[in-house]
């Protein structure tokens, strides 16, 4: 396979130019990195290791391949191919995928893991909740609003107009009645509070004597744990003794039978020191034993007493039972007494003026609230102003035509009531400061998704109102488990957002940016040479040299792109100041214009573009003119460059062309015209090559 474009001479750059053979070296070093990384990453996908190797290496050599191809097309030495960047773009994200979570477990380590695991599940939990409890607010506020704009909470909205409208109208009448009611109301509420009083005074008399007896009683039940400790040491104490006393009997019996220790069958010292040591131990035996009975005696009557005790406090608690209940009795009579009193106590309190007034405020108040404490407040006050009104007997027949019952709202009220009482339970059991709420960062994960879903119960909202938080807890059990996958782990730590896994993903981006980057440059160094210094022309040099030399020493750099073709160099013709070698150099380039290689400036008259890679071309050509040695004058009827104008050339030396020298002539231009199909095949250079 023959390469094309400037893939044939890449290895003879690299060895001529330590710069871009370092390049190479370095874009080699990172994918076999890079193939390391990707293939212990893909590991984790593929069963078979083998497999991995082979899937891996094939990525990371189109990496490798297309990333220097990229290269030379961004230095328009390639021809641009979307197949190619689209090769390499899926190459890419393969690579640092794998790469990624092969780096994901080596930078984030798995204690860290587990803690940002724990994290996530947690903050899901406790967002899923606070939008329970959020939805669940919203639940109770449309069902509240729902009664505000329906036809029935209308139509009770005007009778409870009607009935402050009455008692606006009969206010005279009212405030006499509720003058005399309101005396003999603080009359009942005194009366109360003073009984109230003394069964408050009394009941702290008989807490201060419970308290005594139930102290006393700690007390007698502490002595009898001591008298009980006591106890059975005393009887541990006798029975080693007993023991002691059997073991005493024994020796002093094998002492007598000479089986002891002195081994002699008589009473002698050694059974005179074992009586006396058994005397010893017969005496504490008893000791113990006395002590033993006495404290025995002592425990049962602290038991009478303990006993005699608790059956009196027994009976003082009994009794402050009965009278606990009497208590709250006469408190509750008291405080609804002074509730009657207190005017904001749901308007019992009030004038028919004032009620009539706190009437009319509480309906807006509700509307703008949709708090159901104002509509309650509301039906209280219209209640109070009939039962005001009710005391009138020359009000009764317009009573009759008006009514405070709410009926037709109640089923409203109901759902209204339902979604409270959720309401209530979220807030005590599930959202912070809750009574019952508890603590999301204490709990396991398990325990954490558990507990959401029993606050997702409580709330009593819809499926379809919960589905998001049900779909994000069920996600939360089956993703953040410890046996959730390599893809799973990896991207829920990446749009976590969490700092390790970025990194690692930067350190995987890297890696193979710099394979990227290595090629770019490398591509585009292959470019940069150092050129040899021009010989200037001699008497001895042939037509084709002086010519080739002549157009290389006029040659400017001028890199410019005309309809995506790259020329690289200038001529100016004011350059030449002889009329005879300027006039032979324009025949050139005009003679090569035909064929693409060169191109008359567009905008200045007299400048023609050389084609990228004419005068790479021109050079080796002067070097094998060079090399050679021949005088190719005599030969220049065959030359594809016509010749009157070789023969009006001012350095023209005709000489005698032997047909030895016609022959290495022929082959030497189908030697040209090889190389320069080679050189600007990718640059849309024709097949006829460079006329000279």
């Amino acid at each position: 396979m023959v390469l094309k474009g400037y893939w044939n001479e890449i290895l003879d750059r690299f060895a001529g130019s330590p710069y871009v053979a370092l390049l190479l070296v370095s874009s080699i070093l990172l994918s076999v990195a890079s193939f390391y990384t990707t293939y212990v990453g893909m590991s984790g996908f593929v069963a078979y290791s083998i497999v991995a190797a082979f899937i891996t290496l094939g990525i990371q050599s189109l990496l490798f391949v297309t990333s220097w191809r990229i290269g030379f097309m961004l230095a328009d030495k390639e021809p641009l191919a979307w197949d190619e960047l689209i090769v390499f773009l899926v190459c890419f994200i393969l690579s640092v995928f794998f790469s990624f979570v092969s780096l994901f477990d080596v930078v984030f380590a798995a204690p860290q893991q587990e803690l940002a695991r724990i994290t996530r599940v947690h903050n899901g939990v406790a967002e899923a909740i606070s939008s329970v409890g959020d939805e669940t607010r919203e639940r109770r506020r449309q069902l509240v609003q729902d009664m505000i704009n329906s036809p029935e909470y209308a139509a009770w909205n005007r009778r409870v107009a009607a009935v402050a409208d009455l008692a606006t109208a009969s206010k005279d009448t009212l405030n006499r009645g509720f003058t005399e009611t309101e005396a003999r109301r603080q009359e009942r509420a005194g009366r109360l509070a003073a009984a109230a009083q003394e069964a408050a005074s009394s009941a702290k008399a008989q807490e201060r004597q419970l308290q005594e007896d139930t102290a006393t009683l700690q007390g007698m039940n502490d002595r009898r744990l001591a008298r009980m400790d006591e106890i059975a040491g005393l009887k541990t104490k006798l029975d080693q003794s007993k023991t002691a006393l059997i073991e005493l009997r024994h020796q002093m019996q094998a002492e007598e039978r000479g089986a002891g220790k002195t081994g002699r069958p008589k009473r002698g010292v050694e059974w005179t020191r074992l009586a006396r040591e058994q005397k010893r131990l017969l005496v504490e035996r008893d000791s113990t034993a006395s002590l033993l009975a006495l404290k025995k005696d002592q425990l049962k009557a602290l038991d009478a007493e303990r006993q005699t005790l608790q059956a009196r406090l027994d009976r003082t608690r009994a009794k402050q039972a009965e009278f606990d209940s009497q208590f709250a009795a006469t408190e509750r009579a008291a405080a609804e007494a002074r509730q009657g009193l207190d005017s904001r106590g749901g308007g019992a309190g009030l004038n028919p003026e004032q009620a009539v007034q706190a009437l009319r405020n509480a309906l807006p108040i509700f509307a703008r609230t949709l708090d159901m404490a104002d509509f309650e407040r509301s039906v209280t006050l219209c209640n109070h102003i009939m039962d005001l009104m009710g005391q009138e007997p020359t009000l009764a027949p317009r009573l009759a035509r008006i009514t405070c019952d709410r009926g037709p709202v109640s089923h409203f009220q109901s759902a209204i009531d339902q979604a409270a009482a959720a309401l209530r339970v979220v807030e005590r059991d599930c959202l912070v400061g809750g009574k019952n709420a508890r603590t999301i960062d204490e709990l396991s994960p398990a325990e954490a998704l558990t507990y959401a879903r029993d606050c997702l119960e409580a709330s009593q909202l819809s499926n379809e109102t919960v589905r998001p938080q049900r779909r994000e807890i069920d996600r939360l059990e089956r993703e953040e488990s410890p046996e959730a996958s390599p893809f799973t782990k990896t991207t829920n730590a990446l749009l976590g957002a969490e700092k390790l896994a970025i990194v690692a993903l930067l350190i995987a981006l890297a890696i193979d940016l710099l394979v990227l980057f290595t090629g770019l440059v490398g591509a585009k160094s292959l470019d940069t040479r150092v050129e040899a210094p021009l010989d200037p022309v001699i008497p001895t040099d042939s037509y084709r040299a002086r010519l080739y030399k002549y157009v290389l020493s006029s040659a400017h750099a001028m890199p410019v792109k005309i309809a995506r073709v790259r020329y690289d160099h200038a001529i100016y013709l004011s350059d030449f100041f002889d009329k005879d070698i300027r006039e032979v150099v324009r025949q050139f380039l005009v003679s090569n214009t035909t064929r693409g290689l060169v191109m008359p400036h567009p905008e200045e008259y007299g400048v023609f573009l050389l084609r990228h890679g004419m005068v790479d071309e021109l050079r080796v050509r002067l070097a094998e003119e060079q090399t050679r040695g021949l005088d190719l004058a005599s030969a220049q009827q065959s030359l594809s460059l016509a010749g009157p104008q070789e023969r009006s050339a001012p350095w023209r030396k005709p000489t005698a062309a032997s047909g030895t020298a016609r022959s290495l002539v022929s082959r030497y231009l189908a030697n040209l015209q090889r190389n320069a199909t080679r050189l600007f095949r990718q640059n849309q250079v024709p097949s006829q090559g460079l006329e000279s």
